[in-house]
């Protein structure tokens, strides 16, 4: 299906900002901070971004379907800090915190908590599996490792349309340092 002047545009704007990240995800990885890169399939045409409170929305369960699809989100594994920092800064609460809310929606017959994987690229791969997945991944690494078959969402934020390469994207995460 071809793709509309629109869309090749917003594209190829994703993809500069992606680029000129690795200069920034450098520098905010040497800050102790990386971004979390919110990836969908590249067949979900009509997913181009998103809002935090959209995505805390569907990571909770409480929104099942945007943009034309059903959505289904995955999650990275608990105990790492992308896990730590996305459950923080989109989820709202603590992994603790999260883990009490889908016992207690368990408990009430509520929706089902997100697919959890170990790996990254376990996450990008049930991703670009059919529009309406929807994951996150470390922003440098994608940088880093370009996955085929999925697409990074920009995050609107404060009126703006953010890419996780600008140093005011609001979905970063504390890196651990290394000893």
């Amino acid at each position: 299906m071809p793709m509309r002047r629109g869309a090749r545009v917003w594209l190829l704007a994703v993809t500069l900002a992606a680029l000129a990240a690795g200069g920034v995800s450098a520098a905010a990885s040497a800050e102790g901070r990386s971004a979390v890169a919110i990836v969908v399939s590249e067949a979900w045409e009509e997913a181009r971004h998103i809002d935090v409170p959209t995505l805390r929305q569907f990571y909770l369960g409480r929104r099942r379907r945007w943009r034309g699809e059903r959505v289904d989100c995955f999650h990275l594994g608990s105990g790492t800090p992308i896990r730590e920092g996305f459950d923080r800064l989109v989820v709202g609460r603590t992994e603790a915190a999260l883990e009490a809310y889908w016992i207690e929606q368990a408990l009430l017959g509520g929706p089902r908590p997100p697919r959890e994987f170990g790996s990254q690229a376990r996450v990008l791969e049930r991703v670009r599996q059919r529009a309406g997945n929807i994951g996150y991944v470390d922003h440098a690494a994608l940088v880093r490792e370009p996955a085929e078959g999925v697409r990074i969402l920009g995050v609107l934020h404060d009126g703006r349309l953010i890419a996780p390469g600008d140093a005011d994207y609001p979905i970063q995460y504390e890196v651990p340092t290394k000893p």
